[in-house]
């Protein structure tokens, strides 16, 4: 879950404190400036923006460096645009594609009829069922041996989702009962069988390949 932001104040009230601490009129200010009354007035009220000019205008006069209103600026403006709802669900939707995507390559999945949900929700849902998770945001688990150069780093999305097919297809396939002495005598031919392509055929009827 993306952190909350803190609520930001508008840059104007700081302007407010930093004039009435040197006795400032806005008037005087707006003549400090070069600009008119109505652009400190409408700074302090929030109607204006504090742009990159007026920042290095105002942190001029005030001894201080632009990048402090303007980050005093971007800080509100990204607090008042997270109270939206729309927004908020905009990011909730993005958060939820991107972590999707760090499990599989959802539009590969999709070209491949692997995800066939038309909205965002039922795509989310057929990659938990796929991964055998609670929620989303959980940490799939494979019991899985493969050789690989860079064992040591997490597999790729694309691996990801190769070995959750893999395991769905496992689990989905009918199976004979565990049978020791048949999994010796298939071990004593296998080297064999593999050795001569023309034997290949007869891998399904040993139980190897459907």
């Amino acid at each position: 879950m993306a952190p909350e932001l803190v609520e930001a104040f508008p840059p104007g009230d700081f302007l407010t404190e930093e004039l009435e601490a040197r006795h400032w009129p806005q008037s005087d200010f707006a003549l400090i400036l070069g600009r008119p009354a109505q652009f400190v007035s409408e700074i302090i009220s929030g109607k204006k923006e504090i742009t990159r000019e007026s920042a290095a205008q105002i942190g001029a006069a005030l001894g201080t460096g632009p990048e402090y209103w303007l980050n005093l600026q971007n800080a509100y403006l990204l607090w008042n645009q997270s109270q939206s709802d729309t927004v908020r669900r905009e990011l909730d939707d993005v958060r939820l594609r991107a972590r999707m995507n760090e499990l599989a390559p959802v539009s590969l999945m999709r070209k491949r009829g692997l995800l066939t949900g038309d909205t965002l929700a039922q795509q989310a849902s057929e990659l938990v069922e796929l991964f055998q998770i609670a929620y989303i945001e959980d940490t799939p688990r494979f019991l899985a041996a493969a050789r690989r150069s860079n064992s040591d780093e997490e597999p790729t999305p694309t691996q990801k989702a190769w070995l959750a097919c893999a395991r769905k297809h496992a689990q989905e396939i009918s199976v004979s009962t565990y049978d020791p002495a048949g999994l010796e005598q298939l071990a004593e031919q296998l080297s064999r069988l593999l050795a001569d392509a023309s034997k290949f055929s007869t891998l399904p009827s040993l139980g190897i390949a459907s």
